[in-house]
């Protein structure tokens, strides 16, 4: 469930109809996204990812598509540990490194 919340207090539910969990890695043409990165930078937009990065500037309609879920990014410790697991679990085996 969904949950915006204002102040450590929930103000509303927020319906998943329509809502996608956008994940990295994200496809850009080199020129496009080099230029979204300049004006973002020219411009002080402060945004998450390359996707809203291209949204906020107008420069084009972001597309999305479906793919594996266990495709995720590891940025924290804890992610290592989940992506680990999960290929000794799809090799079959428990071991280490």
């Amino acid at each position: 469930t969904l949950k915006a919340v204002e102040g450590g207090v929930v103000r509303a539910t927020v319906p998943r109809d329509g809502l996608w969990h956008a994940q990295t890695p994200q496809a850009f043409s080199a020129p496009l996204l080099r230029r979204a990165h300049a004006l973002g930078a020219e411009r002080r937009i402060d945004v998450t990812d390359d996707a809203q990065l291209v949204e906020a500037l107008g420069l084009g309609a972001v597309r999305v598509v479906r793919c594996d879920p266990w495709n995720f990014k590891v940025t924290e410790p804890r992610d290592m540990t989940a992506a680990e697991a999960l290929l000794a679990a799809r090799s079959g085996g428990g071991g280490t490194r």
